[in-house]
């Protein structure tokens, strides 16, 4: 049976189904259910008061992801999805969801987020703030535009090095399987976290204690 949704697993929204994105550019994949647990589950571990989390979902898709953040009870949830088709269908499921007025959507790609958010951070940012930042580049990014990564990750550490005091957790998903994850190689040589794998994802951790 083709899988029609996402189904929100703990919290205040647990059981609610999200709809899959649309497709885009032959893309429509979604976390899956064993790393969206280990995700939060790092989480929890390094940073377990989720009302002081701010969450940066950079790649939404469906928005599974912000919107399990949403319904744990983190402080914000920012939504970044930069396709047309998935911004409306992201601002319509959060329009009907009671923890609306905890998030924020934008149409904007991550790198150029990233690359603004040191002068433009959002008002939710404070000191006592964690800022956890999770991130699932489209999978053929890691053959076709490892690149990319590499903006990424650049990114990621700017934003660490302009706000030294700010506590700061950084989530990659990537391809675990050796072909695809070859072409991310050169920007994960210089990552000095921790990866773990499930079957064929790995998530590469990195914690900014502040």
């Amino acid at each position: 049976m083709k899988l029609k949704g996402i189904r929100i697993s703990q919290g205040s929204l647990k059981g609610r189904v999200i709809p899959l994105p649309a497709e885009v550019h032959g893309h429509n994949a979604a976390t899956p259910g064993v790393v969206k647990e280990a995700v939060f589950q790092i989480i929890s571990n390094a940073s377990p008061r989720f009302s002081r989390n701010v969450f940066f979902d950079l790649y939404s898709g469906s928005g599974q992801m912000g919107m399990e953040a949403l319904s744990r009870g983190f402080h914000h949830v920012w939504f970044l999805e930069p396709e047309k088709k998935r911004f409306l269908q992201i601002r319509e499921i959060l329009g009907s969801l009671p923890g609306e007025k905890n998030s924020g959507l934008l149409k904007t790609k991550a790198v150029e987020f990233l690359s603004r958010f040191p002068e433009n951070a959002p008002r939710e940012i404070t000191g006592d703030k964690t800022l956890v930042f999770f991130a699932d580049p489209p999978y053929s990014f890691a053959e076709k535009n490892p690149e990319h990564y590499a903006q990424l990750m650049d990114g990621l550490l700017a934003i660490t090095s302009a706000l030294p005091a700010q506590p700061a957790l950084m989530i990659l998903q990537i391809p675990y399987k050796k072909k695809e994850y070859a072409g991310a190689a050169e920007f994960l040589a210089g990552f000095d976290g921790k990866i773990y794998s499930y079957g064929k994802n790995a998530l590469a951790v990195k914690i900014s204690t502040g």
